[in-house]
Order: structure tokens, then sequence, then C-alpha cells
């Protein structure tokens, strides 16, 4: 249920942006926003129809997208020295937690 609701409250997200001028989806850096992707991946599913060996290898079939997505967030990087920012993110990576 939660799954579905973050799904959809996302493409909503997503249809909004699309109807949103591209001058307003700028930052004061110029750096256009507005891309949403979502990943789902139901952890305790895979576990219990696959086992461990299951998840390795799902995490190996859905790994490289994933990476590109974390490749088009960027990161975040400061000069210790000035405090001047480097570099900025652009994104987030959310991870639900996995409870032991």
């Amino acid at each position: 249920m939660l799954s579905t609701a973050y799904s959809d409250h996302l493409a909503n997200l997503q249809r909004t942006l699309e109807k949103t001028p591209a001058s307003e989806k700028a930052g004061l850096d110029a750096t256009p926003r507005g891309t949403i992707s979502l990943t789902p991946y139901d952890f305790h599913a895979s576990l219990r129809v696959g086992g461990h060996e299951g998840i390795k290898f799902d995490f190996q079939a859905k790994l490289g997208e994933v990476v590109r997505s974390m490749d088009n967030f960027g990161w975040t990087a400061i000069d210790t020295a000035s405090g001047q920012i480097i570099e900025q993110q652009k994104g987030v990576f959310r991870v639900n937690c996995l409870d032991w």
C-alpha cells in the first residue's frame, strides 16, 4: 500500500513538472530540474521467493539503472578551507531501511 501511494505521488509530481515551463524548472545555478525516476524493489518479497541468491541476482540486474540515476544526481563537494561549494548535488537517492 505504501509503495503504491509513493508511486502515485511521484507520477502526479512528474505530470506537474512536465507542465511547468522550462524557465521555472531552472534553479539559481540554471541547472535544469524536474527529472524523477523510481526503481521500486520489494526486498522482503524477493527474499521469500529466491532467498539471498535471488536478492544478489536482482541487484545485479537493476544495479546499472540505479547507478545511472545516482551519476545523474552528482554529489556535493565543499572546499573545507574556504567553505566554497565546488560541486552541488542535483538529486536525492531514497532507500527504505531494512529492519533486522
